[in-house]
């Protein structure tokens, strides 16, 4: 290479070189060695970090949704609609089944994923292992091919953050309605100031005939 990068020399690996070693001046110089490989153990940190996220955003939904009946509270959107459809339609995909994804490996189960009770997941390290283990390549048409977990969710969070989604159009609608309720407080402080006016000047006339009466009853 006619500069320190060498971008050819294996398929999508681009090689950057520092600086030489100072053992190369060495005769004869010392050889050194580059493997290239899968990094499974980066994989699996990455499924067990995207349990604890989906976790995490569980909790979320719990604390905003459930009906606590011993105390009588709720949630501040419980029966929230729009949340409702949003963690249905993820929680659909964490269950579901995976059309183009090899038999045996089509959906989280397969990986040792179970749902709890609560809603959250759990996983198995053991099972996690062995399949990364044995089918490590059969992973990535379950995240990330056309119909994979991973981007079906990305394209589900696209449409609920962007123009037109579930939040900017449950924002509006509170927006609207807190409009409407300000536009309502202030017709209601208008006829109370109405109100307020007649009935002041319904007592000062009330006032004078009372004071009328009693000197015509002193008379």
């Amino acid at each position: 290479s006619t500069t320190n990068v060498f971008a050819d020399t294996i398929t999508g690996v681009s090689l950057n070189i520092l600086k030489a070693n100072p053992a190369d001046s060495l005769d004869p110089p010392l050889s050194g060695s580059l493997s290239v490989a899968a990094n499974k153990l980066g994989v699996k940190t990455e499924i067990e970090t995207f349990v604890a996220n989906y976790n995490a955003m569980i909790t979320v939904f719990n604390a905003l949704t459930n009906y606590d009946a011993t105390s009588g509270t709720r949630g501040l959107l419980s029966g929230d609609a729009s949340v409702n459809v949003m963690e249905s339609r993820i929680r659909g995909v964490i269950g579901g089944v995976v059309g183009d994804a090899e038999q045996g490996l089509n959906s989280l189960a397969f990986l040792g994923i179970s749902t709890n009770r609560d809603g959250s997941i759990a996983l198995k390290d053991e099972k996690l292992t062995s399949v990364i283990n044995t089918r490590f390549d059969d992973l990535a048409k379950l995240f990330s091919g056309d119909n994979g977990i991973a981007t079906k969710l990305d394209k589900m969070v696209s449409e609920f953050t962007g123009a037109g989604g579930v939040f900017q159009t449950r924002e509006q609608s509170l927006l609207d309605q807190k409009s409407a309720i300000d536009d309502q407080r202030d017709k209601l402080d208008m006829r109370l100031s109405k109100i307020e006016a007649r009935y002041r000047s319904q007592f000062s006339a009330l006032d004078i005939l009372v004071g009328q009466l009693q000197q015509t009853g002193n008379f």
